[in-house]
């Protein structure tokens, strides 16, 4: 595999046309820190971190920030040779927690019998930590874009994976895309029209899964695996991935002809986007799988009327079957490099390495044959790396050799030349899908590194692929230090450039327990408006707690309203409104990984109810507001028993938005003229809202309209 270099010295892009030669002896494994986590709830809540120590680090640098934020800042502890955990004690229960540890220090390597020295170097390693985390147990939209020659013949496994994703807490959109077996920039563009569509009315919009044959864009001037005849436009699903306000995509610049393929060509006004690198404000927004045979006839059964569809509904199936536990899986990670002994200083395989040791114990993560041992076992994770063609893989095998052996892998990554452009016949990175039961994610994954730990605490892949798309040099690969380069080479090949992509459904998780499901949800409106909810625990034994969700008739994505777990069946909602209001419950149990523990969910229950109004108290009639709908002002006038009265101003949320208290006229008529300001003395906008009076001995509410 001929390459080129190019690297980046903590923001300085450099070209070195040479490799390290004292480090052509280091392996992937000793470039990465194998972090993993044990966690104490009480009496004070704990995180200890432990790795394992390769005995070539000097010392260790320990950074912690929370998960959300860029920046790491300063370490917060700096450790010595011999360490091997840490124990952060400022934390707290249902927090997640990032870490990164950077272990510098040398390597004695002997690349001959007459030449040996030491390497310089930074390992490093990453995991997401928390005690009792709850995931985001309500992800968002997730956009289901079906090849419109597919929708009649999948009707059935799109229905049941929209079911799934709806028992995930995922709101489902589904929408028909145009087929395009040939680029087609002009179809390209009406799909991203169609995202643009769905995300104006879901601004939650977090996953779109392509089913079939969605035409695929290309763009840029890029050979991330160095190859000449490989310049020009890469297969671009990132594309589909930002919002044009935020990232433009031109086609006016790029004049780029010697790929060898007609795809990589990249001429203006082709379709082809000009963009290469997505610029540094850009953020990818939505996580976006492939889920797409075409072109693939190694793996087509000649018998059925529609091939690649077939190969489709065999993928769909096999989706189902992995997120409801009916797959024997076996928690293990394969790690095959075969560019170990040229031990090229970009080290392929960390990414499996730090990944794959936090998942699992040191003794179920090996370096083995990847087709021997996927053909008889499912392992939950796999990589390979070696020299590649288009649909082959050296010391891996070819895609001929995918077919024939069928391979059980679930999460898959691969990494060679030229089969990372993956739109083209019998791809080698496709192979292990289009397989026989086949994988169901896969990534190209060296140049650059993926980043998976954050699915070792609940989240999906397609996480793991924003968080790939999105890295800024926020995680680190590796780096080395030479006598040309003190300050140290970080190995950032192909970060942030357009190829990055994900085949397969975004949305899957490696958690998959079965909670048991509560049942009977029932809703009744209360006296003061509130919403009462109650439900049966399920029947099976557990320690279960809930989860509640609420969505209504103007906004219908549910949203979290259970701000923690409750281990009571029922629930006060105190949201006022005037509508139809839909209701999930989930009962969670606790999961433990080697990152910790978070919140696993069961299948949802739902019921709605419709509020009419705020009830009317029917036996006061010593109330009144007026004018009502109102735009200037509004007189309340009411009876009190009570020297000390409160008036309340709440909108739909039961937000209040300004209050008075004063003294009352006892058993005589109270009034009050309210001006429609809230408490910053602004006009209240247009809407619903409620006066709620409090008189000392009852509770009184009514519902007026400001226009």
């Amino acid at each position: 595999m001929k390459i080129r270099y190019i690297f980046c010295l903590f923001g300085a892009v450099i070209l070195l046309t040479t490799i390290i030669t004292k480090a052509q002896t280091m392996n992937s494994k000793d470039l990465t820190i194998a972090i993993s986590a044990e966690i104490t709830k009480t009496p004070n809540p704990s995180i200890k971190l432990k790795w394992d120590n390769y005995k070539n680090p000097k010392r260790y640098d320990v950074y912690r920030k929370a998960k959300s934020d860029l920046l790491w800042g300063n370490p917060i502890i700096t450790l010595d040779s011999n360490a091997t955990e840490w124990t952060d004690f400022n934390v707290k229960v249902g927090v997640p927690y990032e870490y990164q540890i950077l272990g510098t220090g040398q390597k004695y390597v002997k690349p001959s019998a007459t030449d040996s020295g030491y390497v310089d170097f930074t390992a490093t390693g990453y995991i997401l930590a928390g005690i009792e985390v709850l995931p985001n147990l309500s992800p968002g939209t997730c956009l289901l874009l079906v090849d419109s020659t597919m929708v009649d013949i999948l009707t059935n496994e799109v229905n049941t994976l929209a079911a799934d994703l709806q028992g995930d807490g995922w709101n489902v959109v589904e929408k028909s895309s145009p087929r395009a077996e040939k680029f087609d920039g002009d179809k390209v563009k009406l799909v991203k029209g169609i995202i643009a569509d769905v995300y104006k009315e879901n601004a939650d919009l977090s996953s779109i899964i392509l089913i079939g044959r969605v035409p695929v864009p290309y763009s840029g001037n890029l050979n991330p695996d160095g190859h000449p005849d490989h310049l020009g436009a890469w297969p671009a699903d990132v594309y589909y991935g930002t919002i044009n306000e935020s990232a433009p995509w031109t086609d006016v610049s790029v004049n780029s002809t010697t790929a060898s393929r007609e795809e990589n060509k990249n001429v203006p006004g082709d379709g082809k986007f000009d963009n290469t690198v997505l610029d540094d404000f850009v953020q990818v927004k939505f996580a976006v799988g492939r889920i797409d045979f075409y072109n693939m006839p190694l793996f087509y059964d000649s018998t059925k009327a529609y091939p690649e569809a077939e190969l489709v509904r065999k993928y769909l199936v096999r989706d189902h079957l992995f997120r409801t536990n009916q797959l024997n899986v076996e928690w293990k990670g394969l790690i095959d490099d075969n560019f170990s002994a040229q031990s090229y200083p970009e080290a392929f395989a960390a990414s499996a390495w730090r990944a794959f040791s936090n998942f699992f114990p040191a003794d179920s993560v090996q370096n083995i044959d990847y087709i021997s041992t996927l053909s008889q076992h499912t392992y939950l994770w796999s990589y390979g790396c070696g020299g590649g063609t288009y649909t082959s893989a050296g010391g891996i095998g070819a895609s001929t050799d995918m077919q024939k052996n069928n391979i059980q892998g679930i999460f898959t990554m691969l990494f060679g030349s030229y089969f990372g452009d993956w739109d083209n016949q019998n791809n080698f990175l496709r192979s292990p899908l289009a397989s026989n039961p086949g994988a169901l994610t896969i990534g190209w994954s060296g140049r650059p590194h993926w980043f998976l730990h954050r699915m070792n605490l609940g989240e999906t892949i397609g996480s793991s692929l924003l968080l790939t798309q999105n890295n800024n040099n926020l995680f680190y690969p590796n780096i080395y230090y030479t006598a040309q380069y003190p300050q140290g080479v970080l190995y950032t090949t192909g970060t942030r450039e357009v190829h990055i992509a994900l085949l397969g459904d975004p949305t899957l998780k490696m958690f998959n327990n079965n909670v048991a499901t509560p049942s009977n949800l029932q809703l009744s409106e209360m006296p003061n408006g509130h919403i009462q909810l109650s439900w049966n625990a399920p029947s099976q034994t557990g320690d279960f707690k809930y989860v509640v969700y609420r969505a209504t008739q103007t906004n219908q994505t549910y949203q979290l309203i259970t701000s923690a777990p409750i281990a009571e069946t029922q629930f006060e909602d105190n949201f006022l409104y005037d509508g139809t209001l839909d209701y999930i419950v989930k009962a969670v149990e606790i999961e433990n990984s080697r990152s910790g523990s978070f919140y696993a969910s069961s299948n949802p229950i739902f019921a709605n109810i419709k509020t009419t109004d705020v009830p009317n108290d029917n036996n006061n009639n010593e109330i009144a507001i007026f004018p009502n709908p109102t735009a200037d002002y509004l007189t309340i006038q009411f009876q009190s028993y009570s020297t000390n009265s409160s008036i309340e101003i709440l909108n739909l949320e039961g937000k209040i938005i300004n209050s008075f208290t004063f003294n009352s006229a006892v058993n005589g008529s109270n009034n009050l003229i309210y001006n429609l300001n809230d408490y910053n003395n602004n006009k209240i906008g247009s809407g619903v809202y409620f006066v709620k009076i409090s008189t000392g001995t009852e509770v009184i509410l009514r519902k007026f309209i400001k226009y």
